[in-house]
């Protein structure tokens, strides 16, 4: 949230908001109404604000993912895998690469704005995701399918003993 104003309006706001607000409140400087206002030096840190917003959120997207495939958690990758566990409502973080989405990205996108999945754009160079979607599941179960190497097999008895 970008608090921008009067410093002691914006200080009175900061003492009446609860701990987790405070933490996500973003000082702009240069807002306000005054006539002596610079807008275009104000409309630069916004977009700053923004920018770093949008680099922080894509960095904790991509961090989760690659921590969750290390370890076969509660994410997978791929056009077919991502649309399998959409179509069960288990998304809690669709991710797309731009420029690398499949053909049926708008169908993707329709399942998870349906079961209210979060949306991630991340930017290419950033991670390299099969079909160039990713998801951070809600939960997993025997019927969620892996991007674990036994399991791409559809070798159900070597993933048995990989277990």
């Amino acid at each position: 949230m970008l608090l921008t104003g009067d410093v002691r309006a914006a200080s009175l706001l900061k003492e009446a908001v609860g701990q987790e607000t405070r933490q996500r409140l973003v000082d702009v400087p240069g807002g306000g109404r005054n006539d002596g206002v610079d807008r275009a030096e104000f409309r630069v840190h916004v977009e700053e604000a923004v920018d770093n917003f949008i680099a922080y959120r894509e960095k904790a997207a991509v961090d989760r993912f690659v921590a969750e495939q290390s370890r076969d958690g509660e994410s997978l990758a791929g056009a077919a895998e991502v649309r399998a566990a959409l179509e069960r409502g288990q998304v809690d973080e669709l991710l797309v690469t731009s420029g690398s989405e499949p053909d049926d990205i708008e169908d993707l996108l329709y399942l998870a704005l349906r079961t209210d999945a979060a949306v991630q754009s991340l930017d290419p160079g950033e991670i390299v995701l099969p079909d160039g979607v990713g998801a951070l599941l809600r939960w997993r179960d025997e019927a969620t399918p892996s991007n674990a190497v036994p399991s791409l097999s559809d070798d159900r008895e070597r993933e048995r003993k990989a277990s």
